[in-house]
């Protein structure tokens, strides 16, 4: 069981619209991600009538993922700080 799909929209069998529309059929309430850094290529009627929570903006989708999740999951969605290059904790909630 799982609470939300996170699917990118280019994938090598099919598309993350297309992932979408068969997991909704499954379970009409779940929320659904999709990232993509081809945003102008995605039609907003189709993502309105597949029930897309989110379109996320590839590559800096990390902050955005980070507050999608929290919005859609309250305050008990524990995420741990990731570290960066510097060895430096990053907040996901910064």
């Amino acid at each position: 069981c799982f609470d939300m799909l996170i699917t990118d929209q280019t994938m090598p069998q099919l598309t993350g619209m297309e992932l979408a529309r068969q997991a909704k059929k499954l379970r009409p309430d779940l929320p659904i991600v999709i990232c993509t850094g081809q945003r102008s290529l995605l039609n907003n009627v189709e993502l309105e009538e597949i029930d897309i929570l989110k379109v996320l903006n590839k590559p800096d989708i990390f902050h955005d993922l980070a507050d999608t999740l929290k919005e859609t999951f309250g305050e008990k969605v524990g995420l741990e700080p990731i570290p960066n290059e510097e060895n430096e904790e990053l907040s996901l909630w910064s």
